[in-house]
């Protein structure tokens, strides 16, 4: 079987790092019609309920796509959602999404890692992504184009100008599909781990209209489209599974939860350790801080794990022991710019859990 390997190259700092873990589950739906204050809803009869102006009503774009984002199942349990009227504000999707950002009253109502929105214009979903690709801490969108606005070919070519590994794009000749909300509802019910994007099983879909060359040009390009593949008995499953830039959903998932649980327990190691020495001490403190964040993503189902362990070894068809995982500390030598700024390298490898792929390690530990 030939392996498929994806770099997660992170520097960790024991600075500005959250109390908590992040969830990244948590999904905000924009919209760029109406000034919406930023709110938590768990069902799309709440939106009537919020203080806005005009009211939002049950025929608005937002409502019913809240209704296709809870339409899945398991049904999602939570959806924030915020909206600015761009026209009036005039102001782009980026500039609206960092005013948000900056706003000190949002802080409180809890982080968002997912972004969907009610518009599906290229001009939108270009600012949009604009955002994400800078915005911290890390997030992700999923956007769709529909054949009313954008035909295969525009889409292809609009693939090819975002090319952003935080912005995967999804495409329907159905008008009534939101494809990009019902796949943000059906994973949002699903913890990281539990379920790759490319057999993901949407409910409600419509069965599309694309050619075979459609199709396939989106699941093969450089830079892919999501659309919605009829296989075999007529299950109707999302394809490729992928970002603009052709890496697959779940790796960035992946790559955002190490981040993130890597910051958390490198941050509480810096409290709890009157000092980590560069030293033997602090390469087996290290050490054990991956080793037990590893652990965690193989318990989730993220990693494969031999006996219950993501570094140990397995036997291959040839009957040769083959590592699933392997992580080296390396300790500054003395004169080094690395010992100088207090830097412990990690380098390594882990095998995600079908085995075909693995995500080569490359992280620098700053005390």
């Amino acid at each position: 079987m030939a392996i498929f390997r994806h770099w997660v190259k992170l520097t960790i700092t024991p600075f500005g790092t959250p109390a908590k873990r992040r969830d990244l589950n948590t999904v905000l739906l924009f919209d760029h019609t109406k000034d919406i204050p930023f709110s938590a809803i768990i069902s799309p009869s709440n939106l009537l309920d919020l203080a806005v102006t005009p009211a939002i009503t049950v025929t608005d774009k937002i409502y019913k796509d809240t209704e296709e984002y809870f339409s899945q199942t398991p049904r999602p349990n939570l959806l924030y959602v915020y909206g600015r009227n761009l026209a009036t504000a005039t102001m782009s999707v980026k500039e609206a999404l960092i005013e948000l950002e900056d706003d000190p009253s949002n802080k409180n109502v809890g982080g968002w890692y997912k972004l969907i929105t009610t518009f599906e214009d290229q001009v939108n979903i270009t600012s949009a992504s604009e955002y994400l690709e800078s915005a911290l801490p890390v997030k992700t969108g999923f956007f769709q184009l529909n054949e009313a606005l954008t035909t295969p070919t525009q889409a292809l070519t609009i693939s090819e100008a975002i090319n952003n590994r935080r912005v995967a794009l999804f495409y329907t000749d159905v008008a009534t599909d939101q494809i990009d909300k019902k796949s943000a509802g059906y994973f949002q019910s699903y913890r990281i781990g539990r379920i790759a994007f490319n057999a993901g099983r949407l409910f409600g879909v419509s069965s599309t209209g694309l050619t075979t060359t459609d199709e396939l040009a989106f699941i093969n390009s450089e830079f892919p489209i999501n659309t919605i593949h009829t296989e075999r008995l007529g299950v109707k499953g999302l394809a490729p599974g992928k970002m603009t830039n052709g890496e697959y959903i779940e790796f960035i998932h992946f790559e955002d939860w190490l981040d993130d649980a890597i910051h958390l327990a490198w941050s509480s190691a810096m409290v709890r350790e009157t000092r980590i020495p560069l030293d033997s001490k602090g390469q087996n403190l290290v050490y054990t801080l991956i080793e037990q964040v590893l652990q965690e993503a193989s318990n989730l189902g993220i990693l494969r794990s031999q006996n219950g362990d993501p570094l140990g070894e397995e036997t291959n068809s040839e009957g040769i022991p083959v590592k699933i995982g392997q992580i080296d500390v390396i300790v500054p030598d003395s004169g080094t710019n690395d010992r100088e700024n207090g830097i412990f390298r990690v380098n390594g490898f882990v095998t995600l859990l079908n085995s075909a792929r693995q995500i080569l390690l490359d992280l620098t530990l700053k005390v």
